[in-house]
């Protein structure tokens, strides 16, 4: 950091300024090393965690997405993304469990129309989830990486770069709340 201290001249009332270091030395030799210090500073990152189905668009009765005629949005959910997204500083990340997606009761060309279109529509209202996350498996089988548990957020767990502690979750369900209290 640059030194600075004041001086009171013993001459006159006047304060007069002296730089510990010359400000030449600090243009020339240091101020690029600040410069790229302060460039390379990165605070740590709040992330919001979104739940997709009951959240952002409605669930459907058979609690499957798996056709675009089921899809039906929540009233002003890009609204507020939209300003979530502009006015407060986080990373999005929508994280959901897909009871099954991958098998016969629930296949992925059923699932992935609807995700794209989905993401399509947030991301034309310039509002971008930096990272989706999809649990596969049915409740019975408690895997880790079925929402409560943490198995899916490893990147964000012990990460040094993120800031858990001024992070939410959002969802409807108590295994979203459940996940904010594993996230503590």
């Amino acid at each position: 950091a640059l030194l600075v201290y004041f001086k009171v001249s013993t001459e006159s009332t006047a304060f007069r300024l002296y730089n510990v270091i010359s400000l030449h030395y600090f243009h020339t030799m240091r101020f690029n090393k600040y410069i790229n210090i302060l460039k390379n500073f990165k605070k740590n990152q709040k992330i919001l965690f979104i739940d997709r189905d009951g959240t952002l668009v409605k669930e459907p009765s058979d609690y499957q997405l798996d056709d675009l005629s089921k899809l039906e949005f929540y009233p002003e959910v890009f609204y507020y993304l939209s300003k979530i997204s502009k006015e407060f500083d986080f990373e999005l990340v929508m994280v959901t469990n897909q009871d099954g997606l991958g098998t016969d009761s629930f296949p992925e060309a059923t699932f992935w129309p609807c995700q794209n279109f989905i993401l399509k529509a947030i991301k034309n209202e310039k509002v971008v989830f930096q990272d989706i996350l999809v649990d596969r498996s049915f409740p019975h089988e408690n895997l880790d990486t079925r929402k409560p548990g943490l198995g899916m957020l490893g990147k964000y767990i012990n990460n040094p770069d993120y800031d858990l502690e001024n992070s939410f979750v959002i969802g409807d369900r108590f295994t979203d709340v459940a996940l904010a209290k594993n996230l503590r």
